[in-house]
């Protein structure tokens, strides 16, 4: 239980940095 609660974070916050990469790429595009 504790192991999947933590394999979750680790997918929450990778989503997060993937959002994180492609709107700095979409500004970088745009600039």
């Amino acid at each position: 239980m504790f192991v999947w609660q933590n394999k979750a974070d680790k997918v929450t916050v990778y989503d997060l940095i993937w959002q994180d990469y492609l709107t700095i790429k979409q500004y970088c595009f745009i600039q």
